[in-house]
């Protein structure tokens, strides 16, 4: 029984190595806003950095109803990606430049431009934002995610809630996507399931 449950929690720790956000902080002054919270994941840094960057990998985790995406651009370390917004209120359009570090420890978004058809709608005057890679110890990756960005009015305390709950419901649906990823690579590990393609 007891040779059971540990190979019960040892098969559920690596089917769900990514950890949640953790240490989630945000500030706001006046109109812009800086957020950050770490995680971890067992993947390779350069599996993470294609999860981030590949506009396949990224349509897979990048969902919502009122969501689509589209590639716009794709070179070996940079890309570009339109995501255009279908609210009931407004139509919104952004494009955002991505770029990989050649050491990949880093992974920067810029946005380039936004539109949008209703002033209810605050503008985003500018955004971006990284990922970190802090440790890669033991298998293990510790990564800090920055989001940053200025809008065209004051920050409210209540819009300061949404951008955080949508930020982290954002890197809820990434890890859960990585965390699918890892089960992957862990298997592949083993020698006697690798195959050759």
């Amino acid at each position: 029984m007891i040779r059971v449950l540990t190979i019960l929690l040892f098969s559920t720790f690596f089917l769900a190595a990514a950890t949640k956000p953790q240490g989630t902080q945000m500030t706001r002054s006046d109109s812009s806003f800086t957020l950050t919270l770490t995680f971890t994941t067992t993947l390779p840094k350069e599996k993470l950095m294609e999860v981030l960057f590949t506009y396949d990998h990224t349509k897979n985790y990048v969902k919502s109803p009122s969501l689509s995406i589209s590639l716009l651009k794709e070179e070996p370390r940079v890309n570009l990606i339109k995501y255009h917004y279908n609210y009931i209120v407004s139509k919104m359009d952004m494009e955002i430049e991505n770029r990989i570090s050649p050491d990949f420890n880093h992974f920067l978004f810029e946005q380039t431009s936004f539109k949008r058809t209703n002033k209810l709608i605050p503008e985003v005057i500018s955004s971006g934002g990284k990922y970190d890679i802090l440790k890669n110890e033991n298998g293990k990756l510790e990564v800090r995610y920055t989001q940053w960005g200025k809008m065209d009015q004051k920050i409210s305390s209540i819009f300061e809630k949404v951008i955080q709950m949508e930020s982290v419901g954002f890197i809820k649906d990434l890890l859960k996507y990585v965390g699918t990823l890892e089960s992957k690579t862990t298997v592949a590990l083993k020698p006697s399931d690798q195959k050759i393609n």
